[in-house]
C-alpha cells in the first residue's frame, strides 16, 4: 500500500498484508495478537471475518462494532456499528457505514483509488501520521490504492515477447464465404463441409490453374498472427465454433449426397457382385448308407374310460413304458436329438391309465405333505422340533432337526361318522367352495348335512401351517363354538383363528360337531 496515514485515537487498528481491521477500545489484547499473526499468512477474507465474529463468544446480534477492509483483486468491506467509510472510485466517491444492521454491512467494490475508514464523534482530529503496517490506536485510517491495479495490469507476463509490427502488405485476403443454408445447417456447423470440399478435389477433374486465394511465397512468410480479418466483417473460420465445441471439438455436417449409394463405373455392377458362399448343409447319407429303421406301428387305441384317464398327472407317479409303442433304437438314442427322456409324447398318453403307479410303501404312507423341520426317532417317526420324545413310540429324539415331508397331523371325526385324516387343509360346510388357494395346495372340501340351514355354505376351515392345526371361522352366519376340556365353550368371532389341541370339539349347528384327535 502507498500513502497510508492514520489519526491517533482510542480504537485498535491492525494494518498488515493489504488488510485493515478496526476493533473497539475494549478489545482484549489476545484477540489483537491472534489477528496480527493470522494476517501474516495472507488469509482469505472469510477467515478473517470468522476469526473476528467467533472470538467474542456471543450471538451475532451482540457482537461489538468492527470493521474489515481487504484489498486483493478488489475491495471487500465488512462494517458493523458506528463506522464510516469513504471509497474513491473512478466514477466518484461512495459513502458506507455499519449502523442499523442486524449483523454487518458487506460490499464488494472494484477499481478503488483510496479509502478512508473513521470513527465519528471521536473528538477533534489530530495530526496525521504515516503508517505502512502495524498495530496502533487510531480514530481514522486513510489508505491509498491509486495505481496498484494499473501497475499490475501493465506488468508484462514473463516469458511472452511482443510480436514485431508488420507493415501492411497489399495482399488481398479472400473472405470466407459460407454456403447457402440449403441443408438447414447454421454457420457454426458448416466448417467441416467447407474443409472437406477444399481437401479432396475429384480425381478426374483437370487442373483449373492456380487458385485465387492460394498463398503466394510472400504471403507464406507472413506469420498467421499478422493476418487481418476479412473486410466484410465475416468471422474467421477458425473462430466459428459453437458453445459445445470445447467438449466435442467442431461439429461436422455432411450433405445428403455423402449418404447416397452410387455405382462405381470402374467396378462390377451391383447386381453382378460375387455371391457369398452358401451356408454349409450337412450331407445326407445315401440310401445305401442309411441304417435300417424300425417301422413305426400305429399307436395303440386308448382304453375305455373318460378323458381324465389320459391326463399324465392323474397317475401320481412315474410313467411306465407304453405297450405297443415304438421301441427305442439299439444304441439307446432317440430319433429326436433334443429328446431328454423326460418329455411326454402324445402317443404315450394312451397307456398311462392302463398302468397306474405302484402304491407307496409303508415308509412313505402318511408323508405326502410339504417339507418341514422335524426330529426323527430311530424308527423313522417325524415329530415337531419342540418335542423331546417321539409321540408314536416314546423313544428319545435326537437334538438335530432335519427336513422331512410333513406327516399326518391328526384326524378329524365328524359327528355323522366320517373320519378325515389331517394331511391337508379342509373347508367344511353345507356346500363348501374355495375362492382362493394358499401355498399352491387346494384344500379338501368336506360337505356336511344341514337340514335347517344353520350351517353356512363354507362354515369353517381347518388350516395346516407347519406343525400347527388351526380352526378359522369363515364368517359363518350362526358362528362356531369351540369346546375345550377344562374351559368354558367359546364362540369364535368372524374370521377368528384358533390353534387346535388334541380333543378339541368344534360345534357348527344342526347337531354337527367336529372332534379333533391324535393332534401332535
Amino acid at each position: 500500500m502507498a500513502a497510508n496515514n492514520y489519526v491517533p485515537g482510542t480504537w485498535r487498528g491492525i494494518v498488515r498484508s493489504r488488510t485493515a481491521i478496526f476493533l473497539g477500545p475494549d478489545t482484549p489484547p489476545q484477540l489483537v495478537q491472534s489477528l496480527w499473526e493470522l494476517l501474516e499468512s495472507g488469509p482469505e477474507v472469510h477467515e478473517l471475518l470468522h476469526a473476528v465474529t467467533s472470538s467474542f463468544g456471543v450471538s451475532l446480534a451482540q457482537i461489538p462494532p468492527f470493521g474489515i477492509v481487504d484489498f486483493q483483486d478488489s475491495l471487500r468491506i465488512f462494517l458493523r456499528g458506528d463506522l464510516d467509510l469513504t471509497v474513491q472510485l473512478p466514477g466518484g466517491p461512495v459513502e458506507l457505514h455499519g449502523r442499523d444492521v442486524t449483523t454487518w454491512a458487506e460490499r464488494h467494490l472494484t477499481a478503488p483509488e483510496w479509502y478512508r475508514l473513521s470513527v465519528p464523534g471521536g473528538g477533534p482530529a489530530g495530526q496525521s501520521l504515516p503508517l505502512q503496517e502495524g498495530v496502533v490506536l487510531l480514530q481514522a485510517l486513510t489508505v491509498g490504492l491509486d495505481g496498484t491495479v494499473r501497475a499490475a495490469a501493465a506488468t508484462p507476463v514473463a516469458g511472452l515477447r511482443a510480436a514485431p509490427a508488420i507493415a501492411a502488405d497489399p495482399v488481398a485476403v479472400t473472405p470466407v464465404v459460407l454456403p447457402s443454408p440449403e441443408h438447414g445447417a447454421s454457420a457454426e456447423t458448416v466448417i467441416g463441409v467447407m474443409d472437406e470440399d477444399d481437401e479432396d478435389p475429384p480425381a478426374g477433374e483437370p487442373d483449373a490453374g492456380p487458385v485465387e486465394n492460394e498463398a503466394s511465397p510472400a504471403e507464406e512468410a507472413v506469420p498467421p498472427a499478422a493476418e487481418e480479418p476479412a473486410s466484410n466483417g465475416a468471422v474467421p473460420a477458425s473462430e466459428q465454433t459453437s458453445t459445445y465445441d470445447h467438449l466435442w471439438e467442431r461439429t461436422v455436417v455432411r450433405s445428403i449426397e455423402d449418404a447416397a449409394v452410387r455405382d462405381d463405373p470402374d467396378g462390377p455392377p451391383v447386381d453382378e457382385a460375387p455371391e457369398k458362399p452358401a451356408a454349409a448343409v450337412p450331407e445326407m447319407p445315401s440310401a445305401a448308407e442309411t441304417p435300417p429303421t424300425v417301422a413305426a406301428s400305429p399307436p395303440a387305441p386308448a382304453p375305455a374310460g373318460g378323458l381324465i384317464d389320459s391326463v399324465p398327472w392323474s397317475t401320481g407317479g412315474a410313467i411306465p413304458p407304453v405297450r405297443g409303442s415304438v421301441p427305442a433304437p439299439a444304441g439307446g438314442g432317440s430319433d429326436d436329438a433334443d429328446h431328454d427322456g423326460q418329455t411326454i409324447m402324445k402317443s404315450d398318453l394312451a397307456g398311462m391309465a392302463a398302468h397306474p403307479a405302484p402304491a407307496a410303501g409303508p415308509a412313505a404312507a402318511g408323508s405326502t405333505g410339504p417339507m418341514v423341520l422335524a426330529r426323527v426317532c430311530g424308527q423313522g417317526h417325524a415329530n415337531p422340533p419342540t418335542h423331546a420324545q417321539c409321540a408314536a413310540c416314546g423313544q428319545p429324539l435326537p437334538s438335530d432337526a432335519v427336513q422331512v415331508p410333513r406327516p399326518r397331523l391328526g384326524r378329524m371325526r365328524v359327528s355323522s361318522g366320517e373320519l378325515v385324516d389331517l394331511e391337508q387343509s379342509l373347508v367344511i360346510g353345507r356346500q363348501p367352495s374355495v375362492s382362493r388357494v394358499q401355498g399352491g395346495v387346494m384344500p379338501r372340501l368336506v360337505q356336511v348335512a344341514s337340514p335347517s340351514g344353520d350351517i353356512s355354505r363354507s362354515h369353517v376351515e381347518v388350516r395346516l401351517e407347519g406343525w400347527h392345526v388351526m380352526l378359522c371361522d369363515l364368517k359363518a352366519t350362526n358362528g362356531t363354538v369351540l369346546v375345550r376340556e377344562g374351559q368354558q365353550p367359546r364362540r369364535l368371532a368372524q374370521n377368528e383363528m384358533a390353534i387346535l389341541l388334541d380333543g378339541d370339539i368344534a360345534e357348527l349347528g344342526d347337531g354337527i360337531s367336529l372332534r379333533f384327535e391324535e393332534i401332535l
